[in-house]
């Protein structure tokens, strides 16, 4: 079984601005107010705003702090926080720090705006506010294995709390009839999806989920049958009415097609916080958007360990099915045992389906490396002709070129003579081109027998 995590050279990077107005700065000034929080925001923090004032001079300050927020995901961060006029023409002050720990940290300026900003700046006296506004920056995901932040992050996945705007129904096993069961649920926020390139109606568009927007509550989802690969993390079971209780809506397997396509709203958005013009403070926390979707497309231990990656960067895949059902299973309940908060492993092939489909490049190379990795002379002529090799044109390059390693030996044996019978008798219509392809490579790379 492997534990694997983003190759080191891929560094993903994500910057957003939010903004707060703070209203009365005069009054601020010259009587200590207690902690103002704002709005939380990605990836797990807000800013505590109070004043206090000098008894002896009379002059104060304006402090501003960054914190976590209680039980939320932490990632380190960069922080530029400016102090600017309501039109952005007057940048009062500019403070910059590095947030280098993951959890129980709290960093900031207890001075950040004092009494003589205030009276050098008369813009500052003229609108008696000020625009705060902080520029995050911060990697997707921990670079390392840090066991509290993983734990926090599978929380996040598994348990419905505030700020969790996505919902997902998932399902761990499907009948022979194709009827989904046992459902789950889990949990993201709309910034991972989207800091990873990803729209959340971009699932149904792909054939991997259905989106719920009023219409569609009860409709049928329309899957993708390569979701349901021959080395999916699906549970299978025997008969429908062992399983009518937890089926859910009726789902049920569908061969061909796509699913509708929903548009977002244009104006919606999660980089930056508004803030209206109010007579509070600070903002008051912003209204959260939240959606339902329905996984269809992938099993619910594939979908959690997506989850998982898009946070942390880490997964582990789970032997896969050609070595033996039974030890891909106990290595699999091992894992579970000895990591009780983290995903189980799932198959490669089924996260590698999921990267292709939401173009989440990183996870699909990570999944294609482990794929070759684990490929040997015994597996590879199963693998190369089957279904998924076919839909996913590097898999079959890679798989191709394993089989033209072993050449020598393949070439003459039993198992590639079984294949092209089954190919000519019509048994495998998807694999034509997978052997021409292969026969062509093979020819190119056989040295040419010299002439007697």
């Amino acid at each position: 079984m492997a534990e694997l995590e983003r190759f080191p050279f891929v560094e993903q990077k994500m910057s957003m601005t939010v903004s707060f107005r703070i209203n009365g700065v005069e009054d601020l000034l010259t009587h200590p107010t207690p902690s103002k929080p704002t709005a939380y925001f990605y990836p797990g923090y807000y800013l505590d705003v109070f004043s206090s004032c000098d008894k002896a001079t009379g002059k104060g300050t304006i402090s501003v702090f960054l914190k976590p927020q209680p039980g939320n995901i932490r990632l380190p961060v960069r922080l530029e926080l400016s102090a600017w006029s309501l039109a952005r023409t007057t940048r009062y002050q500019e403070r910059h720090l590095n947030h280098q720990r993951y959890i129980h940290d709290t960093r900031g300026w207890r001075n950040f705006i004092a009494q003589d900003d205030y009276d050098k700046h008369e813009t500052m006296r003229h609108e008696n506010a000020i625009l705060l506004e902080a520029k995050i920056t911060c990697n997707l995901t921990p670079r390392k294995a840090h066991k509290p932040s993983f734990d926090v992050v599978y929380d996040h996945v598994t348990e419905k709390k505030p700020k969790r705007e996505v919902t997902y129904k998932v399902y761990s096993g499907k009948t022979q009839t194709g009827r989904l069961c046992r459902p789950r649920t889990l949990y993201s926020s709309l910034d991972i999806l989207e800091a990873n390139g990803i729209d959340v109606y971009k699932l149904e568009t792909t054939g991997l989920a259905l989106v719920e927007d009023g219409t569609n509550k009860h409709r049928r989802p329309v899957l993708s049958p390569e979701g349901f690969a021959e080395d999916s993390d699906f549970e299978e079971r025997s008969e429908d009415k062992d399983v009518h209780e937890d089926v859910g809506n009726d789902i049920a397997l569908a061969a061909t097609g796509s699913a509708s396509k929903s548009q977002m709203d244009d104006d919606a958005s999660t980089n930056v916080a508004p803030v209206p013009d109010d007579s509070e403070i600070l903002s008051p926390p912003q209204e959260v958007r939240e959606e339902n979707v329905t996984i269809t497309g992938a099993a619910a231990d594939t979908w959690e360990a997506f989850l998982f990656w898009l946070y942390t960067g880490h997964i582990v895949f789970a032997p896969m099915k050609n070595g033996g059902a039974r030890a891909r299973r106990r290595s699999i309940d091992m894992h579970r045992t000895s990591h009780p908060r983290r995903p189980a492993p799932c198959s490669c092939k089924s996260i590698l389906y999921i990267a292709s489909k939401l173009d989440v490049d990183p996870l699909k190379q990570l999944a294609l490396r482990h794929l070759e990795n684990v490929l040997t002379e015994k597996t590879i002529l199963k693998e190369l002709f089957t279904p998924f090799t076919a839909k996913h044109e590097e898999v079959k390059t890679m798989e191709v070129v394993a089989v033209v390693k072993h050449w020598i030996t393949i070439r003459d044996s039993q198992a590639l003579k079984d294949k092209m019978d089954e190919i000519a008798e019509g048994k495998l219509p998807h694999a034509g081109r997978i052997m021409a392809d292969l026969l062509i490579r093979a020819a190119l790379t056989e040295k040419p027998q010299s002439p007697t």
